[in-house]
């Protein structure tokens, strides 16, 4: 999501136009799941992917259409019959997906350019997990209009964030409530109620996580495949080291952030979230203790430590004859020895066994082989109404243009 961002911040700069792709239904097995983006330029340069290239360049033509119309736009793909063959894509990925369309025009339309990119911004650069509600359908686009998008929060909407009374309605749904609340991106249907008419309206509630942050301690030469790794995967990552000839950017070129801190001390206005990170590696016991206990009262997510079990235990150990409050704080996000059991032994494998970890404990995996797996590899897609089909000649085809 960081490279797309990136890329609309370009486009705005150099006035050029996009169309950001977004999977908002699934169904049966497919690449991607809901909620993955992709960015469609004007050019046909493609930041992201939503199928590992199988629609990628047949989406390039309705961004033509979008961009031209101004109108946001969905497209539904489905890959379980036989005759998409035909089509000459024959992917036999045995699922479907529908993908909105929606068009980023810095020339044409400025206003609404800015505000996609400052809503996905924010988005983006939270500490905690948001919810970005996209209207995809209305049967009164006078009244509700498809395209309309913006943050939810605690009060219905950001604060400071104008809306017209009939979203803060629509918010205030049944409906629709119940199903914001839930952790996992979906498409949803309901009716809102506005000067005595009923409309019928399909919502996009789009749960977004902020972009992964990672913080290493220790700036080492083992640390240098670990950031590359990280930067490989989007994260933001921050190193920190107490060594002047370690903490450099030329020696971490990768990093976003270096932090030369003194020796004996945590950096003091650390960026550190619940999404957070933590990897302890600086191979230095009393400066590994400093950091350990300074994570310790922090509210991050994972904290792992590199090094034998024993040499942890006695870092908290030392801790807990040091600093009485060591024992009432929670260590259930202690992970030590850091990483997945793959039998690494290089820097490079060491930094995959540590990424992978950490990847499972984002998404709440054990970190085994999918080939012992039992079930689909993804949660299914929840949404369960009505099937809305377009013009036959896409049928045809296995693709359905949805208005």
């Amino acid at each position: 999501m960081e490279q797309i961002i990136k890329a609309l911040e370009r486009c705005l700069v150099l006035q050029q136009k996009a169309v950001l792709a977004t999977i908002i239904k699934t169904e049966g097995s497919t690449y991607r799941q809901v909620g993955a983006k992709c960015l469609i330029q004007e050019d046909g340069q493609l930041i992201g992917v939503l199928s590992g290239g199988c629609v990628e360049g047949d989406l390039y033509t309705y961004c033509q259409e979008v961009l031209s119309t101004g109108e946001c736009m969905s497209i539904k793909y489905d890959f379980r019959r036989d005759d998409d063959l035909v089509w000459g894509l024959g992917v036999g990925c045995e699922g479907a997906l529908t993908i909105w369309l929606q068009p980023f025009d810095p020339v044409k339309r400025p206003e609404q350019a800015k505000y996609i990119l400052t809503l996905y911004q924010q988005v983006l650069f939270s500490t905690t997990p948001q919810t970005v509600l996209t209207i995809v359908s209305s049967d009164d686009s006078s009244r509700i209009w498809p395209g309309a998008q913006w943050i939810l929060k605690k009060d219905g909407f950001k604060e400071g964030q104008s809306l017209p009374n009939q979203y803060k309605r629509l918010i205030e749904n049944s409906i629709f409530t119940n199903k914001m609340v839930k952790k996992v991106s979906q498409l949803t249907e309901g009716t809102v109620t506005i000067d005595g008419r009923r409309i019928n309206v399909t919502v996009f509630i789009d749960k977004i996580k902020p972009i992964p942050r990672m913080v290493i301690f220790g700036a080492g030469p083992d640390a240098v495949p670990l950031v590359r790794g990280a930067k490989l995967l989007n994260w933001h990552v921050t190193v920190v080291d107490h060594r002047s000839a370690y903490a450099t950017s030329s020696h971490l070129p990768d990093a976003d952030q270096v932090i030369l801190v003194p020796s004996g001390q945590f950096p003091k206005d650390l960026v550190l979230g619940p999404g957070t990170s933590a990897v302890i590696m600086s191979h230095h016991f009393h400066q590994d203790s400093i950091y350990l206990k300074g994570l310790l009262h922090e509210h991050i997510s994972f904290i792992g430590i590199l090094g034998s079990r024993k040499r942890t235990e006695k870092l908290l150990e030392a801790l807990r004859v040091n600093d009485s409050q060591t024992n009432d704080l929670d260590q259930s996000n202690l992970y030590y020895p850091v990483g997945l059991d793959i039998g690494a032994e290089t820097p490079e494998e060491i930094a995959l066994s540590i990424l992978s970890e950490i990847v499972a404990h984002y998404h709440n995996r054990s970190g085994g082989s999918l080939s012992m797996r039992k079930g689909p590899i993804h949660p299914r897609s929840q949404y369960t109404s009505q099937e809305i089909n377009g013009p036959k000649a896409f049928q045809s085809l296995g693709v359905e243009k949805v208005p």
